[in-house]
């Protein structure tokens, strides 16, 4: 019998993966996992009789399953009490042989008709079994969702699920018609589906000006460089190499005449990814071919295709398929009830039209090379977070002149904008609610003034080369800053902003500093009071002669510990200043060795790749509660012998640590 420990919030659930002969536990109420193999009493017979199974239960490994025969002897059909099943294949490729079989097993695998949930991932079949496009057979499921299967079409009626509220579709490269959705449906997550085109009747009858539109911005100097600078080369290249497969796929099964040099493309990024060549003109080209190719594919169709959804809708992600803006447009017209709006990774869209959105609340774009606008984003009033990513040719409207302020809705709470505008002088105001302000790679940004924001609690400054002048005192000065970023990477201002206005952070609870420039101006002297009701400290990149103990000392009511990537040898005297102590969590520091004087009042430690890190304390505090060690050889090892005294603790292989969203 085997066990995985998993934890959740501040406690541990252990849960049983590994019965042998399961079967014979005919009175079984609760079965989470179970694992098919291919030994005796690990086979999926042993799911014949446990017929009282409620709650969840989740098949893993269904490819060790023989075929249709072996699969109904499950007897799925026949456990009336079960809420959610999950269906899981793994490993294996599109071979005829795996998806004959594939399609055969989950035909055997019917579940009960009063099943509210259902989850089908990894079946390389290309065709859905037949119950699921059954009336009546699932007629109670009220959330569906497909990850990573082969499935070229979906069930067709809408009336096949008349109460589904939930429908996610993600990772699936065959998929080429969407279904009708039941009016019911209130989530929908379309995501990773290449051949999926969405296209208006009015732009097929323009094609030419909408291609020339988009290549228009696709070809532009602007967006040329802001990919060169929005991540490593080979990143790039990667994302350039999956774009052309994608496209090549998606022209084959448009019945576009795919040219022959436009076949070889990703395949020779590929080749030079190998050679280790690095040509960053020969990546852009296959970039603008690319998206030169898929433009053809998608506006050469002779019928338009428009992606239709149930007016009471309210929340939309789509992620990684072709939609034009005509397409997207109907999309959205009659989404009254939208709250959370998701796109990602669409090349195909210049302009998000949101004014009719009144009811949305939570609007992320990321990853859309070629987006200009967010028309109408000021009737959004009912807006309170707005997340844009990696769109490199937005123009943001703008009230005045270049030293004008970005206009945003009044209703904002969280603003959070990376690697998009092409802004030199960014002034925010009258945005009475923003808690959350995030500025990420702006790479010409120079001033920022952030002066009407009295609300502000958590402001995060990082890469941005050019800047040079911050206002924002008047907003520390007002505000009650709960959560403070260091700025990183900004080598041009003058005067960091964040030591400087520490003054004002009497009721900071959690601070983020990289690279550690300004941690002993922010630990030192008067300012040291201002951070004694600082309950987390979260710290990356950090050399040992920044950290020390006298800095620590002031931190009485500091609660988590978090170090990432810091070349630190020796621990001990700043952990045995910290008497209030709680959780410790050290990620990437390979030149720790052992850790001594742990606070009594410790009650987890998360170690994650410490390869210098051979042993634990002999005798550990009694609080410990939890502890997790991950790709720590050595310690691993030592933790197993039975000298080593864990109390009431609970050891773990790999364990979700506090990482923040900042952590590289």
């Amino acid at each position: 019998m085997s066990t995985v420990r998993r934890r959740r919030r501040s406690y541990f659930v252990v849960v049983i993966v590994g019965i042998g002969r399961a079967g014979r536990l005919t009175s079984l109420q609760e079965l989470q996992h179970f694992e098919v193999k291919k030994e005796n009493g690990h086979d999926i017979r042993q799911l014949k009789n446990l017929n009282e199974l409620r709650g969840s239960l989740t098949i893993s490994h269904l490819e060790n399953v023989e075929g249709k025969d072996r699969a109904t002897e499950a007897n799925l059909k026949d456990k009336k009490h079960l809420d959610v099943l999950c269906l899981e294949w793994y490993s294996g490729n599109e071979s005829d042989c795996r998806m004959d079989l594939d399609l055969e097993v989950i035909e055997g695998l019917q579940p009960p008709t009063n099943l509210t949930e259902l989850k089908i991932s990894g079946c390389k079949s290309f065709s859905c079994p037949g119950w699921l496009i059954r009336e009546g057979c699932l007629e109670n499921l009220r959330s569906l969702s497909f990850g990573d299967t082969s499935f070229e079409d979906l069930p067709t009626s809408s009336k096949l699920f008349p109460h589904c509220q939930e429908l996610e579709i993600r990772s699936l490269p065959n998929l080429r018609t969407f279904p009708l959705l039941p009016e019911s449906l209130r989530k929908l997550v379309i995501k990773s589906c290449p051949l999926l085109v969405f296209v208006s009747e009015e732009e097929l009858h323009k094609s030419d000006d909408r291609n020339k539109s988009i290549m228009t911005v696709v070809r532009s100097s602007q967006l040329k460089s802001a990919l060169e600078l929005m991540g490593d080369i080979r990143y790039i290249r990667e994302m350039v190499v999956r774009d052309c497969l994608d496209v090549n796929k998606l022209m084959e099964s448009e019945k576009v005449d795919i040219p022959k040099d436009f076949q070889r493309c990703g395949t020779a990024l590929q080749a030079e990814e190998m050679s280790k060549r690095v040509d960053y003109l020969h990546i852009w080209e296959a970039y603008c071919r690319c998206q030169e190719q898929r433009l053809e594919a998608i506006f050469g169709r002779r019928e338009n295709r428009e992606l239709v959804l149930p007016s009471a809708l309210q929340h939309l992600e789509i992620a990684s398929i072709n939609i034009s803006d005509g397409a997207l447009s109907l999309c959205l017209g009659g989404l009254t009830s939208l709250k959370t709006l998701k796109l990602e990774g669409i090349r195909t869209i210049t302009t998000i039209p949101t004014d009719h959105l009144m009811a949305l609340c939570d609007l992320e774009i990321d990853d859309c090379h070629c987006l200009r606008s967010l028309g109408g984003l000021l009737a959004l009033l009912s807006l309170t977070r707005l997340s844009i990513s990696s769109c490199p040719c937005l123009e943001l409207e703008m009230m005045g002149n270049e030293g004008g302020r970005l206009i945003f809705p009044p209703s904002l709470q969280s603003l959070s904008v990376s690697f998009c505008c092409n802004v030199k002088s960014f002034s925010i105001g009258d945005l009475p609610d923003l808690h959350t302000l995030i500025i990420d790679n702006w790479s010409s940004l120079a001033s920022l003034s952030l002066s009407g924001l009295t609300t502000l609690r958590k402001l995060r400054i990082t890469d941005c080369p050019q800047l040079f002048a911050v206002d924002c005192s008047q907003a520390l000065n007002d505000s009650s800053l709960e959560s403070l970023g260091e700025t990183e990477d900004v080598p041009k201002l003058a005067a960091p902003p964040l030591p400087e206005a520490v003054v004002y952070l009497s009721s900071v609870e959690e601070l983020e500093i990289s690279s550690c420039a300004t941690l002993s101006m922010l630990l030192s002297g008067n300012n040291s009071k201002c951070l004694a009701g600082l309950r987390e400290l979260f710290l990356w990149s950090c050399p040992e002669e920044s950290l020390h103990e006298e800095h620590f000392k002031c931190l009485i009511s500091l609660k988590s510990l978090v170090l990432y990537d810091c070349k630190v040898q020796c621990l001990s005297r700043i952990l045995k200043s910290l008497s209030s102590l709680e959780q410790l969590a050290l990620y990437r520091c390979p030149y720790i060795s052992s850790l001594s004087d742990l606070p009594e009042t410790l009650l987890t430690l998360w170690l994650e790749d410490c390869p210098g890190m051979s042993s634990l304390p002999v005798h550990l505090p009694g609080s410990l509660r939890g502890i997790a060690i991950s790709r720590c050889q050595v310690l691993e090892e030592r933790c197993r012998e039975p000298k080593v005294n864990m109390h009431s603790c609970q050891t773990v292989d790999v364990v979700e640590g506090p990482h923040r969203e900042s952590a590289k």
